[in-house]
């Protein structure tokens, strides 16, 4: 199948490595979650914490100690964690969705998987961001409430 919508929303992906090109569904939640951003004023708090840190820490008086590299650590790893958490249904539905078309090609060999399964697996797909983005709200809050909480301890750790 060659038409638009197969090509856009037939794999979950939000960004092709190779092209460096952006898909219409990774824009959606980039400019949701860049809408809930600015709604919740959090580019205020991320200014004014770069303010602070120029006043609490003088340019060139920054001390780095063993606890911010496991701070650091730990971020990435809890943002790894909530990253495949937003993934994982998206994930389930794929792999459901292959496992069916693979049990569906050895039962009835002569109906055409491809033209049948494309179709189904943007169907599936769709069927699933309809039902995650309502915790989109939910899930960039607790990301801006973490983004806060790693601000303020970096600060703390390096004065």
């Amino acid at each position: 199948c060659n038409c638009c919508w197969c090509k856009i929303l037939s794999e979950v992906s939000f960004k092709e490595i190779c092209t460096n090109n952006q898909r219409i569904s990774g824009s959606l939640y980039n400019y949701a979650v860049l809408f809930l951003l600015l709604t919740s004023n959090m580019q205020y708090f991320l200014l004014s914490a770069l303010v602070d840190s120029y006043t609490l820490i003088p340019i060139g008086g920054e001390s780095f100690d063993e606890s911010l590299y496991t701070l650091f650590i730990g971020f990435v790893s809890d943002y790894f964690v909530i990253g495949l958490r937003i993934m994982l249904p998206f994930f389930a539905v794929s792999l459901i969705m292959n496992s069916v078309m693979g049990v569906m090609t050895k039962v009835a060999p002569s109906i055409h998987m491809f033209s049948v399964g494309i179709q189904l697996k943007v169907l599936a797909v769709m069927l699933v961001m309809l039902l995650t983005v309502v915790l989109l709200p939910t899930i960039a809050e607790y990301i801006f409430d973490l983004m806060q909480q790693m601000v303020v301890y970096t600060i703390r750790g390096m004065y």
